[in-house]
């Protein structure tokens, strides 16, 4: 079982954080994988990343259809995206400065070295997300491998291998009873060009990007009125359309008289859903 996980609305101007985590097999990837070959030659992609950043990239604005439409039909697994308001300073209970010194000196012990408060909550929730969704989808004896973006949370060599060790203490707690992984492995995303790999980890990236920038901008205008950038729009209408083994959810946490609310978020389209002709094998 394979996750690929990426994080959006870091910047200031976001009111969310994102954190998005697409499961699959990797076994189950490869008819996606050979049709993303034929996108990327049509499209002149070569190993160009499909990244939300790059969207005024006319290339990628052109393949992108493509790419999601792949995504739908070929692709099984599911696409969960974990929404955090920003008032929200720790899901962890990490408020004080005390709890901060507590928490790194913890860590510390453990063998990892010092880091900001900031890239430690993060660290915590990335690890600890990915670790629910492989402790539940994961089968026993299993092999597991977490693929995630370079960022604070895995910078250096170093700092990848700390994040990993982190996923894997994390992993024990949520793994069921009776239930042992043959291989727990992962890291960042490889120093040459690998297509097959990036083109997973891209549904993550572009997921993040669309919802941290349409959210915020839901919060200061009304709903007819609100502009994003173009390919933006086309996952946002994207995210609703059923796959058919892909499927795709939306949580979003809020601060609530102390505590943390949690809901799902509804999306819609008017887009009509294509429709797909699957062969059955008797």
């Amino acid at each position: 079982m394979a996750l690929f996980s990426d994080y959006g609305g870091e910047h200031k101007g976001s009111r969310y954080y994102t954190y998005s985590f697409l499961v699959t097999g990797l076994d189950l990837a490869v008819s996606f994988q050979d049709k993303m070959a034929d996108i990327r030659q049509q499209y002149g992609l070569n190993e160009t990343e499909i990244a939300y950043k790059r969207f005024r990239d006319g290339r990628i604005c052109a393949a992108l259809p493509d790419y999601l439409k792949a995504l739908n039909n070929l692709l099984p697994g599911l696409l969960i995206t974990v929404v955090v308001d920003k008032e929200i300073k720790s899901l962890f209970g990490i408020e004080t400065k005390d709890d901060r010194y507590a928490v790194r000196e913890q860590l510390k012990a453990a063998g990892f070295r010092s880091r900001k408060p900031a890239v430690i909550e993060k660290a915590l929730r990335v690890t600890h997300m990915a670790a629910f969704l492989a402790g539940l989808l994961a089968h026993d004896g299993q092999k597991i491998f977490w693929m995630t973006d370079n960022d604070a949370i895995s910078e250096g060599e170093r700092g990848a291998s700390e994040t990993l060790s982190l996923f894997a203490r994390a992993l024990e707690l949520y793994t069921r009873k009776g239930v042992s992984f043959e291989l727990v492995g992962g890291g960042t995303t490889f120093a040459k060009r690998h297509t097959d790999t990036l083109d997973l980890l891209s549904a993550a990236d572009i997921v993040c990007g669309a919802l941290s920038d349409y959210l915020t901008k839901r919060e200061n205008v009304p709903e007819p009125d609100i502009k994003v950038k173009e390919g933006s729009d086309r996952v946002l209408q994207w995210m609703p359309l059923s796959g058919v083994g892909l499927s795709k959810l939306v949580l979003v946490m809020r601060p609530d008289h102390g505590g943390i609310r949690i809901g799902s978020l509804r999306m819609r389209t008017d887009v009509r859903q294509e429709r797909v002709e699957v062969p059955i094998h008797l």
